[in-house]
């Protein structure tokens, strides 16, 4: 996983780097681990970055059991019926400026 973990970094930063200020970056990632999920996020939004909380009225209706944590969004099997999904997080930002 570490290997994941850094190609995650990179890319990130890569998106980052390239984001015009007042642009917004979804980071999605479809693993069930809080190292590929929410510790990613935490550990690479730079100091610029807005969290753009998700809320249930900003999802489709088939996602309206999801669960909102901290304004992201965590999708898991049993959310959508007859568990059609894989796990899934979404976390959105704005870049300052």
């Amino acid at each position: 996983m570490p290997g994941l973990v850094s190609t995650t970094a990179a890319l990130f930063a890569a998106c980052w780097a390239a984001l015009k200020p007042g642009g917004v970056l979804v980071f999605a990632s479809c693993s069930a681990l809080r190292a590929e999920a929410e510790d990613a996020v935490a550990a690479l939004a730079p100091p610029d970055a807005e969290p753009l909380p998700l809320r249930a009225r900003d999802v489709d209706d088939d996602f309206a059991d999801a669960a909102f944590v901290g304004g992201h969004l965590r999708l898991w099997p049993w959310h959508l019926e007859g568990g059609a999904c894989d796990a899934h997080f979404v976390a959105r930002f704005r870049k300052a400026g």
